[in-house]
């Protein structure tokens, strides 16, 4: 699908995104589900047993997390330094590869300090990587702007050393969207200014809230009619646009949609 759309997530080539088909001046913006490119980091490092993200930098070992856990679970489970690891997290199915909370806890906080603290020597680059993910996860989460994304230089590596090209494409496309996509928003948009005056006291809407308004005000500039016009209105009581307006709509049994089910 990105291909058909001009969308390219290699270094050289990259393009994040395409033009609207029906206004040449605002873009759309690609991305990958960020959860499952996650995973996919994590399991490139398992079957690799190693990595490298700059060329200046050591290889980071997965056999590392195996001997952290050897020390952890020496000590009993309230002073253990990482007890939600377990050896579903280090030694992964094909069915544990596809769960979220197995590579979200290794790749923490918790597990940066523990090999930080058993192993001390050597490790200091893989309790980096392990950090480094760590924070990428949870700068989708942020709230200020410095605490979000930045766009750093890239140097070269090796193939076999980084993560698959898909993985990487996936998410350079999906960082650099992220980034374009919140600026544009904030900026140029004043979408989330707009967001928070809907919910009147509540500045800090949930998600289901946040979604609930953003349906509303998709169609509110639409109904809304306008204060001052040079047209009368005859019959004020019928409404504009009814429910069943709507559903006729959604429901044209003439479409051509219609016609292929039927056939």
């Amino acid at each position: 699908m990105w291909k058909e759309l001009g969308v390219n997530g290699t270094q050289d080539k990259l393009k994040h995104y395409f033009e609207h088909p029906l206004d040449e001046n605002r873009k759309i913006y690609a991305f990958s589900d960020f959860v499952h490119v996650f995973k996919c980091v994590r399991n490139r490092f398992y079957n690799n047993a190693s990595l490298r993200l700059h060329h200046e930098s050591d290889s980071v070992s997965w056999s590392y997390f195996k001997e952290v856990y050897k020390n952890d679970i020496l000590y009993p489970t309230n002073l253990r330094l990482i007890p939600r690891i377990t050896p579903q997290h280090l030694q992964l199915s094909s069915m544990s590869k596809m769960r979220v909370r197995l590579c979200t806890q290794v790749f923490s906080m918790s597990m940066a300090h523990a090999l930080r603290f058993y192993l001390k020597k050597g490790v200091s680059e893989t309790a980096n990587f392990v950090e480094y993910w760590n924070n990428l996860f949870d700068n989708f989460n942020r709230i200020l702007p410095w605490q979000g994304l930045r766009i750093v230089i890239a140097h070269h590596i090796t193939p076999e050393e980084f993560l698959t090209p898909q993985t990487a494409q996936s998410l350079r496309v999906t960082l650099h969207s992220t980034i374009d996509l919140s600026m544009y928003l904030l900026e140029k948009c004043k979408f989330f200014g707009t967001i928070r005056q809907a919910t009147g006291p509540n500045d800090h809407p949930t998600t289901p809230t946040f979604l609930h308004l953003y349906k509303i005000l998709s169609v509110y500039s639409v109904l809304k009619p306008p204060k001052y016009g040079n047209c009368t209105v005859v019959n004020s009581d019928i409404s504009k646009i009814s429910l069943a307006d709507i559903r006729d709509i959604f429901h044209e049994k003439t479409s051509e949609r219609w016609e292929k089910l039927k056939n």
